[in-house]
């Protein structure tokens, strides 16, 4: 149906036509800013009080902007999220199942109807903390599991927080981390100002002069699409490109349902949930950053790459993600055979405690989507090995990445039409 495909052209898209329209109200003269917000965040912060999580009306966004913008040369300004991480399921897989497993082995050693130990302070955290793969984008990972921070309050035993833990997991495949969501740490918004690499898309600020940088490549509608924008934005204008400590709340999840209210490449029938064609993103969407970040060290966009040139990075930069991310596939089956050997131990008392069934289901449950997707034979896996999907993905990105001066053309001239209008 041709009428529901133009209907669904992906967020950055839809954020390029939107770029038009502002650029028209831009005219009136008037010093305006345009603030880009997902519909899964709000203006509040999560901060941790006496072991409990709460979200808080506590900046002043709105003047902290105002100040930003009047008192720099800040043309594109980005703040980041807190609560549940950024970032896909399809890359926090080994990460959750690292802490399900410590969780298990914590609570084995637990009475079932003593107090629940499982709260007090979380644990501090680098930002990507819940990353895979953090290392590539300069953070360090963490060695030792992270606690589940048990939400319930007021006296309860094991049994409880285990039964809110095993109905927690099913949110994991629509982007909630269970153990390692993040919160606001207080820095003056206005002394945090600094230069900014990565554009978080559903924080972001532009005053009118930053709409000449629209979201690069949106046509192969891959992840990594605000990363990949901000590295060409810090090339082009390095000073007018910042970042500042005004973070979001963000929420994977709608309360009710357990799943995201939007969540393309998520695909669920009854209890089996598809996250193959996210993982195709993520992995390609991988492969379109890293390029750009080094073809940005050699003086891209500015400075015309060969198009050769471009495909033996790409090729390059592919073939040591590809090798990157099966190194974590092994790590996660290995972490798969050790959650299901310490969740079927017989000896453990989640298995031989009665009225305990949905929680036992629910923990099958998750295991068995953690084994389809990220199993021996994954879909997702398939999708990225090489063979023809993998060249078809490799051509696309080597074609976006030399055709991107000739887009950047088209817009300056779509953006005049626009303003004549």
């Amino acid at each position: 149906d041709q009428g529901m495909a133009a209907g669904h052209k992906g967020a950055s898209l839809i954020r390029n036509i939107t770029y038009l329209r502002l650029s028209q109200i831009a005219r009136t003269g008037e010093k305006l800013l345009f603030h880009f917000v997902d519909s899964d965040q709000e203006f509040r912060v999560k901060v941790n009080l006496s072991g409990r999580d709460q979200p808080l009306l506590a900046l002043n966004y709105f003047h902290y902007l105002d100040a930003i913008f009047g008192h720099t040369d800040a043309w594109v300004l980005t703040g980041k999220v807190v609560g549940d991480p950024p970032v896909s399921p399809a890359v926090m897989a080994g990460t959750l199942l690292h802490d399900v497993i410590g969780f298990l082995e914590r609570m084995a050693h637990a009475a079932p109807d003593a107090p629940c130990q499982f709260h007090g302070e979380p644990q501090r955290r680098d930002d990507a903390a819940y990353h895979d793969m953090a290392g590539l984008f300069g953070f360090t990972t963490p060695v030792a599991p992270f606690d589940y921070p048990c939400p319930i309050d007021g006296m309860h035993d094991h049994r409880a927080c285990f039964t809110r833990f095993a109905a927690s997991l099913e949110r994991f495949f629509h982007g909630e981390h269970p153990t390692r969501s993040s919160h606001y740490e207080y820095q003056h918004a206005l002394s945090s100002v600094a230069p900014a690499r990565t554009v978080y898309t559903g924080n972001y600020v532009l005053a009118p002069a930053g709409l000449r940088y629209f979201v690069p490549f949106a046509t192969l509608k891959l992840r990594m699409a605000g990363p990949a924008l901000g590295r060409i934005v810090r090339a082009r204008v390095r000073r007018s490109f910042v970042a500042a400590n005004l973070p979001m709340l963000h929420g994977r999840t709608v309360a009710d349902t357990g799943e995201a209210e939007f969540r393309p490449g998520v695909d669920r029938e009854e209890d089996k949930v598809d996250l193959s064609a996210e993982f195709e993103r993520q992995f390609f969407g991988d492969v379109l950053l890293f390029s750009v970040e080094t073809l940005t060290e050699m003086g891209y966009p500015a400075r015309q790459i060969e198009t050769l040139a471009i495909a033996r990075l790409v090729e390059a930069k592919l073939a040591d993600l590809r090798d990157r991310y099966q190194a974590k596939h092994r790590q996660i089956l290995a972490r798969l055979g050790s959650l299901q050997a310490t969740l079927n131990n017989p000896l453990a008392w989640w298995n031989h405690t009665g009225d305990f069934d949905q929680p036992r289901e629910q923990f099958d449950r998750f295991v068995a989507n953690m084994q389809h997707n990220f199993g021996e034979d994954a879909a997702g896996y398939r999708l990225i090995a090489p063979g023809s999907n993998s060249e078809r993905r490799q051509e696309e990105i080597i074609a976006a990445i030399a055709g991107y001066e000739d887009d950047r053309r088209a817009w300056g001239q779509v953006l005049a039409r626009s303003l004549d209008r």
